[in-house]
């Protein structure tokens, strides 16, 4: 994460596969942080060298997973750009499985009624390569899908195999469509998933 921050001058990270060690780690290192856990995997992280205010977080509609109940959240705070309030607001949605649709589609439906209808940028980890995701609901409530291309590599043992597909995905309200650009960056040795850089004007 360092050298994403030194070679591309980031402010804020969103950290969807976050382990409470890391909060305290980053705090030492002068960023404010804002983490949730999840109950059934890592949790999702804001981490930021600017000031965070308002931050919130809200558990998705209740699904059933591997047998036993879950709430996934949704973790957004609020941070001045050029005298503009924006709101970043970051999820890991749970895997989506062909006998699952019911519940992500209950998901997407939720995460809609959190996201800002103005100034937002929302991203992250939406285990989803369903294009029908990124189509229905989203950008029926106006949000705009800000990215397009391979963000996950399969990793079997310990080694990269050739399979890459999306499962990560940034929108934002359409007043910001204009002002906000994401691209995917190339592949960490740290992670499965290819960072994104997204950048405001």
């Amino acid at each position: 994460m360092e050298s994403l921050r030194e070679q591309y001058n980031v402010d804020i990270f969103c950290l969807n596969e976050a382990v409470p060690e890391m909060e305290s780690m980053l705090a030492k290192k002068g960023y404010k942080v804002a983490f949730i856990a999840r109950s059934d995997h890592h949790g999702v992280m804001i981490a930021s060298r600017l000031p965070i205010s308002n931050r919130r977080h809200y558990e998705l509609v209740e699904t059933m997973r591997r047998g036993s109940p879950h709430r996934t959240p949704i973790l957004m705070a609020d941070f001045m750009h050029q005298k503009r309030k924006i709101t970043v607001a970051t999820a890991h949605l749970t895997y989506f499985g062909p006998t699952e649709f019911f519940r992500r589609d209950r998901e997407k439906h939720e995460v809609i009624k959190y996201i800002p209808p103005n100034n937002a940028i929302f991203g992250g980890d939406l285990n989803t390569f369903v294009f029908p995701f990124v189509k229905w609901t989203l950008k029926e409530q106006g949000l705009k899908h800000k990215v397009q291309g391979k963000t996950w590599r399969l990793v079997v043992g310990g080694r990269r195999t050739p399979i890459k597909m999306q499962l990560d995905h940034v929108f934002t309200t359409k007043d910001l469509s204009g002002a906000v650009n994401a691209k995917i960056l190339p592949e960490q040795s740290v992670s499965d998933h290819f960072p994104i850089l997204v950048t405001v004007s």
